[in-house]
């Protein structure tokens, strides 16, 4: 699909937002998670094989692969949760009984602290996914569609429905649709029994629908028959808590935006360069 640019005064501007753009995106639309045939491993998963439950000191540790964020540690409990970026930075905290996110970036000395309303990173960076060709696998409509067992791990199911597939394929033909866009999609999950405030606040950071699940295997296949996987958990464990797991580093930097947390500084600066003579 090409696209036509009228060339203005901002034009450099626009061409250093495009490389931003392609540099922040390109880890994740080059090499999305592989599909897998399972949501689960017997070693990884034998403390919910076999039903146990966290101590008054411990909390479950997921360790998840996605298109968002690529490789995520979770932490959570009934008492809050907390997610871990390492190729960000970006830690995102959610502390029981108000359950607001807060998200702070240490490398970039920033804290955001939104709403839990506009609390949607997810939704954030999927937006940049779609012009890049990719849906926005958030926004996919689920049903409840029973459940399954993999690995000796009983999961609940969420799919799509089959009226809603017709409805991609129509699409499709009349090439509203390119053949990278989803034909159906499931998702795999399980309750780990902890407020639904926590499962919305990973599904907004996994870019899952809204499923009060924990997701185990997040993905669709493609109008072109190829699949993408979405997210997946690759082990979740019973852990001891950290020191502290739930409380926010002081002395940061507040800023009014996702954008802004995540935003590379080197990259900031040049465009706040561009930008500074514009309005004399």
């Amino acid at each position: 699909m090409s696209v036509l640019v009228k060339v203005s005064v901002l034009a450099p501007v626009n061409i250093l937002l495009a490389a931003f753009l392609c540099f922040s995106l390109a880890p994740v639309v080059a090499a999305p998670p592989e599909a897998t045939a399972s949501a689960s491993h017997q070693a990884g998963f034998a403390d919910l094989i076999r039903g146990r439950e966290p101590g008054p000191s411990q909390v479950w540790r997921l360790q998840q692969h996605g298109i968002v964020f690529g490789d995520i540690d979770v932490y959570l409990s009934k008492n809050g949760l907390r997610a871990e970026c390492p190729r960000s930075g970006i830690t995102v905290i959610a502390r029981a009984p108000r359950f607001d996110a807060v998200a702070f970036n240490l490398r970039a000395n920033a804290v955001w602290k939104p709403t839990l309303e506009k609390f949607a990173p997810s939704d954030i960076m999927l937006k940049s996914l779609t012009l890049a060709g990719l849906p926005a696998s958030s926004k996919f409509p689920l049903v409840a569609s029973g459940s399954k067992e993999v690995n000796g791990l009983l999961c609940q199911t969420c799919s799509t429905t089959e009226a809603w597939t017709k409805q991609q394929i129509d699409l499709f033909q009349g090439k509203r649709f390119s053949d990278r866009f989803p034909r159906k999609a499931e998702f795999v999950g399980v309750d780990l029994h902890v407020p639904v405030a926590i499962y919305h606040i990973l599904e907004k950071i996994d870019g899952v629908p809204l499923v009060p699940l924990v997701p185990l295997n997040y993905g669709y296949a493609c109008l072109g028959r190829s699949k993408t996987t979405v997210v997946v958990t690759n082990n979740c464990k019973i852990v001891e808590a950290q020191k502290d797991w739930l409380k926010v580093p002081e002395g940061l930097k507040a800023v009014s935006s996702f954008q802004a947390l995540n935003m590379d500084q080197a990259v900031e600066s040049g465009i706040n360069d561009l930008f500074s003579g514009l309005d004399k």
